[in-house]
């Protein structure tokens, strides 16, 4: 957003039309368009490690519990 504001402001300083400045701004927003793909992406891959560790998290204290309970409770 930042970047197109940029691309808007230099367009009307320098007093050309928009089609000229068309591939500029076309590019920005591609950038970051990329730009908010990969970073959805990352999001996505750590929320899947945070899960993943947290369903790892949840096992280990089932186990300990189980631990506990035989050792203080033997059959």
């Amino acid at each position: 957003l930042f970047a197109l504001r940029l691309v808007l402001k230099r367009t009307r300083n320098s007093r050309q039309p928009i089609e000229n400045n068309h591939s500029l701004t076309h590019s920005t927003v591609k950038e970051y368009s990329d730009l908010a793909l990969v970073s959805a992406e990352h999001e996505h891959l750590l929320f899947t490690q945070f899960t993943a560790l947290l369903e790892k998290s949840k096992a280990q204290q089932n186990d300990d519990r189980v631990d506990q309970a035989t050792t203080k409770h033997p059959p």
